[in-house]
């Protein structure tokens, strides 16, 4: 990836795991705050980039945790994170965590679907 390993920089640690960002072995995931950046500013599959303006967590544990809460919400802000959220980290999940990068996560067992988890949700 052009952009190396920037986040190897960043001070501030995941906020569920409380572990530096700095140490993950992917970019961390950037939730944003309503006008803090488009999303075309993001990398690939919704991981932060250098220029991402909003929240940095470490994508697999913000996606555990919400699933296994079955709540879907910003852990700092509690603000409601949106389908087209829980689509992005998905997608995240699929590139950086899986290693696939199919974005369908089809046969994958034990793989966390966000977008499924925020579905059941609603019915």
């Amino acid at each position: 990836e052009s952009t190396g390993r920037w986040w190897t920089t960043l001070p501030d640690e995941c906020p569920i795991t409380l572990e530096p960002l700095s140490t993950l072995p992917y970019p961390p995931f950037c939730l944003y705050s309503p006008g803090s950046c488009a999303s075309s500013s993001s990398s690939a599959a919704g991981a932060a980039d250098s220029t991402s303006s909003g929240m940095y967590f470490d994508g697999l544990a913000l996606a555990s945790y919400m699933v296994s809460r079955a709540t879907f919400q910003n852990p700092l802000t509690r603000e409601a994170l949106t389908w087209e959220d829980c689509v992005r980290l998905d997608d995240y999940l699929d590139v950086y965590c899986y290693g696939d990068g199919d974005g369908g996560g089809a046969g994958g067992r034990g793989r966390i679907s966000v977008r499924e988890a925020y579905g059941l949700r609603e019915k």
